[in-house]
């Protein structure tokens, strides 16, 4: 459901950035394409590959799956950040902190499925046994 969560955002965001990209410095163009391009590929391309392993049940996806739930917090973490400070002075200028309630949100719920589904990933027996291939 991430990829297609991810792509609804994108496209409703999509407008809104057409109209607004004349007012974009270079620093902001730059982060808004690189992070689109990053979101696509982390929140839509990367959860496809691994539907696709788990689906051929192969012994790599376990890892990869572990890899890929324990980045997505620190990247959440990171876009917040570095999008804060690329923006700084329109989000000083609105009052916003850095940490709204949906990025807040994010990372709480990305860092609880990390905390969740490694162990479960590195200890289960039924995890061992389905990814064998």
């Amino acid at each position: 459901i991430t990829p297609v969560i991810v792509i609804a955002a994108q496209l409703g965001d999509y407008p809104t950035l057409r109209e607004n990209w004349q007012y974009l410095n270079g620093t902001h163009r730059v982060f808004v394409f690189v992070e689109m391009l990053f979101n696509l590929f982390v929140f839509v391309v990367a959860p496809i590959a691994l539907l696709i392993l788990a689906s051929k049940k192969l012994k790599t996806f376990p890892g990869l799956y572990i890899i890929w739930i324990a980045i997505v917090p620190v990247i959440v973490l990171l876009d917040t950040v570095v999008g804060y400070w690329v923006f700084r002075e329109v989000f000083e200028a609105q009052g916003t902190p850095m940490f709204d309630a949906e990025s807040g949100r994010s990372l709480i719920r990305s860092a609880l499925q990390a905390a969740i589904w490694i162990p479960y990933m590195m200890r289960s027996k039924r995890v061992e046994n389905t990814f064998v291939n």
